[in-house]
């Protein structure tokens, strides 16, 4: 069998055993209150993540549903010590990137 994400060639060996594997996966802490959306024929957990960076910068991240049903990835991306963010919005079934003008500009914040 080959995966239709990567085209690897997987072993699949005790089926139940595999299923058990993905369970205690889906049951982690941190998807406690997610919910599952659909990216490109895959179902991922929609989670909001506050990533650390070693850089001057912050991001934070959500994944949703438009009132349209579709997915949404919200990209926030900020200067460390100052307020003002730049919003991200990407669809990945529509390939559509836009950014919140009412938000920072984006390119001003990499700027910095």
């Amino acid at each position: 069998m080959y995966c239709p994400h990567c085209g690897e060639e997987i072993e699949i060996g005790d089926l139940r055993k595999i299923e058990m594997d993905c369970l205690k996966l889906l049951n982690m802490e941190i998807f406690k209150d997610a919910t599952l959306i659909r990216l490109d024929d895959w179902y991922v957990p929609a989670i909001k993540e506050k990533i650390k960076t070693d850089s001057e910068y912050w991001i934070t991240t959500n994944v949703k549903k438009d009132k349209d049903g579709d997915t949404v990835v919200v990209l926030y991306v900020g200067h460390k010590g100052e307020r003002e963010k730049a919003q991200y919005f990407i669809k990945p079934e529509k390939l559509q990137l836009t950014s919140d003008h009412k938000d920072m500009d984006p390119s001003k914040v990499f700027q910095k």
